[in-house]
């Protein structure tokens, strides 16, 4: 939701997103994968229950650069798209 689909990344305007995330949690049942921190105020006062991964710092980046660097034709990955950081 937070990103536009095919676009290497492009993020939605923060209040498009949040009214998708809004219209998601409207439902009688929904699961939301994600910690995007200005929606969690709306998901907490219709959740039953949050489930919370402890994963170790390192073990996480060790992950994301497996995915990144060795798994590019794996869903939802970038393909053959190459990975642009402008520090935004």
């Amino acid at each position: 939701m937070h990103h536009f689909s095919g676009t290497n990344w492009q993020q939605r305007p923060a209040e498009e997103f949040i009214a998708l995330h809004n219209q998601a949690i409207s439902g009688q049942v929904w699961v939301i994968e994600g910690n995007y921190s200005m929606c969690l105020p709306e998901r907490r006062t219709w959740a039953m229950g949050f489930i919370l991964f402890d994963v170790s710092t390192p073990l996480s980046l060790v992950r994301y650069l497996r995915r990144t660097l060795f798994e590019n034709q794996r869903v939802g990955s970038l393909g053959n798209k190459k990975i642009i950081f402008n520090g935004q």
